[in-house]
């Protein structure tokens, strides 16, 4: 029986969580935030980028794939910064207008619509798409194999780019140096 319908007064939001201090399933709430410390301060991370000096020129934000929300990018639109950061390869983006998750879509590219590109010493093929994802009407998403796993779902890695002018090994150069 689920522990909420055990309880006189059942408490809202709460749900069957992974713990990985426990290392099981548990029944709580579960709270994530992305923050980011320095000894006593904690901030949220698209408040962080608010207090970012206005750059003279092109600037980027580089992050992992828990950043790349429409939170965080449109924090660092309106601080002057394009994004560049890694996707989940579940993230839904509109090809033509229609919906569809990256992993779902790379099955169907074939070997003539990607390009090798060399990043620090390492050849990947790379499929490049301009237009929507869900919270962000154009951006550039790389969808990436290391050069000897081609199609291999679990080899896939995706990456975005809010800035279109920049070309497909700029982008992957300057997300390596995060």
């Amino acid at each position: 029986m689920i522990p909420s319908l055990q309880a006189k007064h059942p408490i809202q939001a709460t749900g069957f969580h992974q713990s990985h201090l426990k290392g099981k399933q548990v029944w709580d709430h579960q709270f994530l935030a992305m923050v980011i410390s320095c000894g006593r301060i904690v901030l949220p991370y698209y408040i962080m980028v608010s207090t970012l000096p206005i750059p003279k020129g092109p600037a980027y934000g580089l992050c992992d794939s828990w950043f790349a929300n429409e939170k965080v990018i449109n924090a660092h639109f309106k601080q002057g910064y394009h994004l560049i950061g890694a996707l989940k390869i579940n993230r839904i983006i509109y090809l033509k207008g229609i919906r569809i998750q990256i992993k779902d879509f790379a099955q169907y590219i074939d070997k003539n619509e990607v390009h090798l590109v060399t990043v620090k010493g390492s050849n990947y093929w790379v499929y490049r798409y301009e237009g929507a994802l869900n919270g962000i009407d154009n951006a550039v998403v790389l969808i990436c194999w290391p050069e000897k796993a081609f199609k291999n779902q679990k080899a896939l890695h995706a990456f975005l780019c809010t800035d279109t002018e920049l070309n497909t090994e700029t982008i992957l150069n300057y997300y390596s140096q995060r």
